[in-house]
């Protein structure tokens, strides 16, 4: 199976670069979509948050994703302690997402590649960076400058992909520069399933 991880900044553009990837005929596996729908429902993972975090975080066997939410980008290590108890869900669910896609190609669309350490299962990576990151998270989830700032402390600078991706695209243009770009990196990779 050739599995592309597709991986950056939050507010880069990710999520439309992997539905461009899905316009040239892979197979889209959202690891944000896995997480919100499939382990943040998972009873034992809720547990464990409501021990480590408190009950509050988790009314009525729901979890108060605002609220932790608040808390984890705020706060160094409790976002360190919520990924070390969410990493191992993350990859049995992605490991399962890839069993159902067979032999085709996939994106594996995942912001926390690296921290869930999946690049292992990807035959390549690629890394979305972009310049204004801080507004265009302020206009996808309508919060103010000082939260956008707040959640992208805990993330890892465009150097990070720059030096761990084998293709990065730079989004600071328009929608057709990065068609473009998503274009010439699934050519190079269906060639190099041919060949």
């Amino acid at each position: 199976m050739n599995v592309t991880g597709l991986t950056g900044q939050s507010g880069s553009g990710k999520t439309t670069a992997a539905h461009l990837f899905e316009t040239h005929g892979f197979y889209h596996i959202d690891c944000d979509r896995l997480v919100h729908e499939k382990v943040y429902k998972t009873k034992k993972l809720l547990d464990e948050i409501s021990n480590i975090f408190g009950a509050r975080y988790v009314a009525c066997g729901v979890l108060d994703r605002r609220a932790l939410g608040r808390l984890v980008f705020s706060d160094k290590s409790a976002y360190n302690r919520l990924m070390t108890a969410v990493k191992p869900y993350v990859v049995s669910c992605v490991l399962s997402e890839l069993k159902a896609a067979e032999n085709r190609l996939v994106i594996l669309d995942a912001p926390l590649l690296f921290d869930y350490e999946l690049g292992g299962i990807c035959r390549q990576t690629v890394g979305v960076v972009a310049s204004d990151t801080v507004g265009r998270i302020m206009e996808r989830d309508g919060i103010s400058e000082a939260d956008a700032r707040a959640r992208l402390s805990n993330q890892r600078p465009a150097s990070y992909y720059r030096e761990r991706c084998d293709f990065i695209i730079e989004n600071d243009f328009d929608l057709n520069s990065l068609s473009d770009s998503v274009g010439k990196i699934a050519d190079v990779i269906k060639a190099g399933v041919t060949a």
